[in-house]
Order: C-alpha cells, then sequence, then structure tokens
C-alpha cells in the first residue's frame, strides 16, 4: 500500500473515532477516561451508559432497553456483543467477554390466557463481578449474580448465581471446578492474604460437601433401584 494512502487511511480511522466518542458523550452516557469503541455499535437513546477508563467494546455491539449499564475499566466486550437491559447490568473491571455475548437483564411473561408479546417484561439487575471471563457466545440471564474471577464456557447459558472463582460451563450453566483465588482477586479491599486464602477454602469445601451429598444421594437411589430389580 503506497505511503500516502496509509497515512490517509490512517486519519480516517482516527477521525471515525473520534466522531464516535464525541457522539458517545453527547447522546448515551460518561466515560472516566479514554475508551475504545469499534465501528458500528448500536445505541438505545433511553439507557444510561458508563464506560470505565480502558474500556473496549468490539464491533458491531448492541445496546438495547430503558435500563442503567456500567461497564468497568479495562474490561473487553468482543465484536457482536448484545446487552438487552430494563433495568440494571453491571460489569465489573478488568473482565473479558467474548464474541457474541448476550446478557439480558429481564424476560416476558408466559400467563397462558394472554400473548407472550402483550405481556410486561418482569426485569431482574445483572452483576458480572471484577476480573471474569465469559467465553464465546455465553447468555447471561435476569437475575443472575456472577462473582468476581468466574469463567463461563462458551455457548454456556447462564441462569443462576456463579460463586467467585467457579468456572462454569454447560445449558444451563454448572459448576465444573473453582479456581484457587488470593483476597484481591475476591475484590475483599483492605484484608489480609491469610483471611482471603480461608475465605477460599470455606467456599471451596462447602461446594464440595454439596457434591459429595449430592453424590451419595445419587448412590443410594441406584442401590434402592438395584435391589427392587434383584426382587
Amino acid at each position: 500500500m503506497p505511503r500516502l494512502v496509509q497515512v490517509t487511511h490512517g486519519l480516517w480511522r482516527r477521525a471515525a473515532r473520534a466522531a464516535r466518542l464525541v457522539a458517545y458523550d453527547a447522546f448515551f452516557g460518561k466515560r472516566t477516561g479514554r475508551v475504545g469503541l469499534a465501528a458500528g455499535i448500536s445505541y438505545d437513546p433511553r439507557m444510561s451508559l458508563s464506560l470505565g477508563a480502558g474500556a473496549q467494546l468490539g464491533r458491531n455491539g448492541t445496546f438495547q432497553g430503558e435500563g442503567r449499564v456500567q461497564i468497568g475499566a479495562r474490561t473487553y466486550l468482543g465484536g457482536f456483543f448484545s446487552i438487552h437491559c430494563v433495568r440494571a447490568v453491571t460489569i465489573g473491571d478488568d473482565c473479558l467477554v467474548g464474541n457474541f455475548v448476550s446478557i439480558v437483564d429481564n424476560d416476558h411473561g408466559t400467563d397462558a390466557s394472554a400473548p407472550i408479546a402483550a405481556q410486561p417484561l418482569a426485569a431482574k439487575p445483572v452483576r458480572i463481578g471484577n476480573g471474569c471471563w465469559l467465553g464465546e457466545k455465553a447468555t447471561v440471564l435476569a437475575g443472575v449474580a456472577i462473582g468476581d474471577g468466574a469463567v463461563v464456557g462458551a455457548g454456556a447459558v447462564v441462569t443462576r448465581d456463579v460463586p467467585a472463582g467457579a468456572i462454569v460451563a454447560g445449558v444451563p450453566a454448572r459448576v465444573l471446578r473453582l479456581r484457587a483465588l488470593g483476597a484481591g482477586s475476591l475484590g475483599l479491599d483492605g484484608v489480609g492474604d491469610e483471611r482471603g486464602a480461608r475465605i477460599d477454602a470455606e467456599r471451596r469445601e462447602d461446594h464440595f460437601d454439596v457434591i459429595a451429598h449430592r453424590e451419595d444421594a445419587a448412590a443410594e437411589r441406584l442401590r434402592d433401584l438395584a435391589g427392587r430389580g434383584a426382587g
């Protein structure tokens, strides 16, 4: 590519980015520092949108609804993301959100006496903590809280809360294992590493106690079925 064409192309890209920032500041919300806005992002003018310093939004992302969306510092949203917010969606600092991820804080009513499209939306806030990673095409549904440092596998559908440091996957998403997090990863500002480690250990112990209980119950059920078959 000739040098003049390269320079012209670079200037055009800078001008386009500046125009997107001016449009964002004038019409949509506030930002606490420099951010990165790719081309093709769609905003709903009814929405209150706040971006932390260093946040980056991928191309062709979509914001819908009249709710309040807060995206933390240095958080990255991949291309073709979708956030449908009627009440509130909060994404913490230092998160990675893959391409085609969908976050929705509302559901349609399903009463059989009226068409679904005619029923009011029921909204519950969604909160995603600091340092989380949401894999490509993951979906987070209304009312879900995802703890700090959690990982959501590609294509997962998150219908219930996710503990801090958990790795979840599947439809619906289930906990596969827990990461070993220190106090800083858990967002425990001002507490020592010893306390953070103790909290981590307690959370892991509680979680695996639940798993062990379920496994024992399943084994007991299998023994009962086997006894009935033998009889």
